[in-house]
């Protein structure tokens, strides 16, 4: 079961609007508001705007809110990318190609792993739940 990020379903029930009305005034297809309430999807913010803006409601009661206890993540992953830049050892971009085989810089996947790594550890280390 995906996770319950969006309202929209609660949202359009108690307005009285249907699936159909809200994808004919978003010009989408019926499907995508319907992946949208069983939350399948995610609509973009520029969707959950417009769709607000329907139902004459604030942006936020169409999506639910999550809370976070805050344990020092963002101030440990700048540090942490700081020591690893420091060390010059793994280089921030690496060249590729795209799909039409152009060169493209990326971000190096190895750094992405150890950034991604260190958040999951941190995470379990400080209770994050």
């Amino acid at each position: 079961m995906s996770e319950k990020l969006n309202k929209i379903k609660e949202a359009l029930a108690e307005a009285g609007v249907s699936g159909i009305i809200a994808a004919l005034y978003l010009g989408v297809h019926e499907g995508t508001i319907s992946s949208w309430n069983s939350n399948k999807k995610q609509p973009h913010l520029s969707d959950i705007d417009k769709l607000a803006d329907l139902l004459e409601s604030d942006n936020v009661n169409l999506v639910r809110s999550k809370p976070r206890e805050k344990t020092g993540l963002a101030g440990a992953v700048v540090n942490e990318y700081k020591r690893i830049m420091k060390e010059g050892k793994i280089p921030l971009y690496v060249n590729a190609t795209n799909a039409k085989g152009n060169p493209k810089n990326i971000f190096n996947p190895e750094l992405v792993k150890k950034i991604q790594d260190f958040v999951e550890k941190y995470k379990k280390e400080h209770g994050e739940k």
